[in-house]
């Protein structure tokens, strides 16, 4: 292969071999148009995802990073096929590795916030802290200026022919890929070690043969609690789904990272093996196709959706403990009605019968701890609406059984009279109906 000619003016041409190597217009823009096409529908079927939850307020804004990590795709293989298509023109040759190295850290930034959810599931002291969030912030601003440093570097090596510039550009090189590694490998660890540190291990139980009234004493140690469970789907799928795509990415970065610390090789000299532009495709492309289209099948934005304002735990019930009920109703004021109100009086004792053994078992050892009081139940309050309604319902039930009653007094009184007593009855009905009619009494009562 020819060695490529130094410009006289800059932006100067490479003179050490990339990753990629020389792209060749027959092989190169078939591949690079297949992964264009690839990028752009990935961006489509996640501004389609996003849209749909929208729609029905089911807020993930992670679907518009992905998107916009398919848009970078799209923008770097366009660039690609341009700088390929004329490989005269410096500054595509240029402008396309930058959308190479910087698409990707979005990607790195969704992972570190999804395996920050896996630790709050896991360890929510550790994982709700405020420095854990503060941490995370802080490698996201790295990120970004690590971006930065990567792309100054990346331009400044086309514009300078100083050996001496040309070390410190490749050193930045060098740390900015290396940290961008060391991120993208970062959820691995970190989710390994929440599920390895939070699993729930079953009650460890011991027998004491020491009794002798032969009765069997059960301890049970404490049980960590279980995991806070968030989105849709297994736990299990949700870790297996990150460290899936951390891996993918991770190996892409690294090998990049690899390749970069290696002697770097003149183009006078023959193209090192792993230049060539399969291993190019396979850890950029191929790594980041597959992961953004593994997040598209399994519905990443179902599996780690969280509510919005979750603080402290995923699950809305959760967020404010029922001890603080009673200051909040305290704090109302006597102006405002509460919806629930404590009753005081409500008090349960269970007493467990035990064996004298047992008994003293438990009054010798003064590290026991009592449990924690039953909680006082909580009653609806009676408003004033509340209580028309009881009281009209009180009073159809009074009148109902009142006049059932004297039904059933009629009855019984029928029943046993005698025959005096119902002619007095019947005259006085007569009466009570000529009354009513308001008729003359004495021809009524002739007829």
């Amino acid at each position: 292969m020819p060695v490529p000619k130094v410009s006289q003016s800059p932006p100067y041409r490479p003179t050490i071999w990339a990753l990629g190597g020389q792209a060749e217009a027959k092989v190169d823009i078939p591949i690079t148009a297949v992964f264009l096409i690839l990028f752009i529908v990935g961006a489509i079927i996640h501004m389609s995802i996003f849209q749909r939850n929208n729609k029905r307020g089911h807020k993930f804004v992670f679907s518009i990073l992905l998107c916009g990590f398919c848009i970078s795709g799209v923008m770097t293989t366009i660039l690609r096929i341009a700088s390929i298509s004329t490989p005269t023109n410096i500054h595509l040759a240029i402008a396309a590795p930058i959308f190479v190295a910087s698409g990707v850290v979005l990607i790195f930034v969704i992972n570190l916030v999804w395996a920050q959810r896996i630790v709050r599931s896991f360890h929510p002291r550790v994982g709700w802290h405020p420095a854990t969030s503060i941490i995370l912030k802080v490698l996201i601003v790295c990120i970004i200026f690590t971006l930065i440093i990567v792309i100054t570097a990346r331009v400044q090596s086309f514009y300078t022919l100083q050996p001496r510039t040309k070390k410190v550009v490749r050193d930045l090189q060098i740390f900015g890929t290396l940290f961008l590694a060391i991120i993208s490998f970062l959820p691995i660890p970190i989710t390994i070690l929440a599920v390895v540190c939070g699993t729930s291990w079953p009650l460890a139980q011991f027998r004491s043969n020491a009794l002798t009234d032969g009765v069997m004493v059960t301890v049970a140690l404490p049980q960590k609690s279980p995991p806070d469970k968030f989105g849709h789907g297994r736990l299990r799928s949700k870790i297996l789904i990150l460290l899936t795509g951390s891996t993918l990415l991770c190996l892409g970065a690294t090998y990049r990272c690899g390749t970069l610390w290696l002697p770097p090789v003149p183009r006078s000299q023959p193209l090192p093996s792993y230049f060539h532009r399969a291993s190019f495709y396979i850890f950029n492309f191929v790594a980041e196709i597959l992961t953004v289209y593994l997040y598209a099948i399994v519905r990443v934005d179902l599996m780690f959706h969280v509510p919005d304002g979750s603080h402290g735990s995923y699950n809305p019930q959760q967020q404010q403990p029922l001890a603080t009920i009673r200051s909040d109703v305290e704090s109302r004021g006597a102006g405002q009605e509460s919806k629930y109100v404590l009753a005081n009086n409500f008090e349960t004792e269970t007493r467990i019968p035990t064996s004298p053994a047992v008994q003293s078992l438990y009054d010798s050892n003064s590290d026991i701890t009592a449990l924690p009081p039953i909680p006082t139940p909580l009653l609806p309050i009676a408003t004033p609406r509340l209580s028309l309604r009881n009281s009209r319902m009180s009073f159809s039930k009074e009148s109902t059984l009142g006049s059932l009653r004297k039904s059933q007094t009629r009855k019984k009184r029928a029943s046993t009279a005698t025959q005096a007593e119902k002619r007095v009855w019947r005259k006085s009905e007569q009466e009570r109906i000529i009354k009513r009619l308001g008729g003359p009494w004495e021809k009524l009562t002739e007829s």
